[in-house]
């Protein structure tokens, strides 16, 4: 192996174990969040986002930190970078991140979120109903229909 292929090899290796990608770190404590998301951010606002000229634009509605005012508006912007919020939807949100040039950036890890989608994922589905302390045979799709009904046939007697 001649010695460029070598060092193409490495960075190629190096490049793929050193990755990326964001970290956030897990929510614990909500309340502790905000309060330290209201001490790192310099803005802190809600807002509308709406739509100019096949751009997404920020009208500021109500500020409680920072120095924009109300009905300003700010480009949306986007770094590029997978910690980067993207905003993709027009509607009302409560907007936590910085303001350069007359564009606000924003972070997935800060609180911004909007009104009708509060959270980043959605939620965990409910839990399966138990019958006699077991799940019902229709839970678990990979059984086949006779197997199905040998398991219902065991649940549904009495416990």
């Amino acid at each position: 192996m001649t010695g460029l292929a070598k060092i193409l090899t490495t960075i190629f290796i190096l490049q793929s174990v050193f990755g990326f990608a964001c970290d956030c770190s897990p929510i614990k404590d909500h309340d502790k969040l905000i309060e330290s998301s209201f001490n790192y951010y310099d803005q802190i606002f809600i807002g509308e986002i709406i739509e100019i000229d096949n751009e997404l634009w920020i009208e500021v509605t109500e500020v409680f930190k920072g120095d924009l005012t109300q009905e300003q508006l700010l480009k949306t912007g986007f770094e590029g970078h997978s910690c980067c919020y993207h905003f993709g939807q027009k509607g009302f949100a409560l907007f936590y991140g910085t303001v350069r040039t007359n564009e606000f950036f924003a972070s997935i890890c800060s609180p911004t979120r909007m009104f009708d989608k509060p959270y980043l994922y959605p939620p965990p589905p409910p839990p399966l109903p138990l019958h006699c302390g077991r799940s019902w045979p229709w839970a678990a799709p990979w059984y086949s229909k006779s197997e199905t009904d040998k398991i219902g046939a065991r649940t549904n007697r009495e416990c």
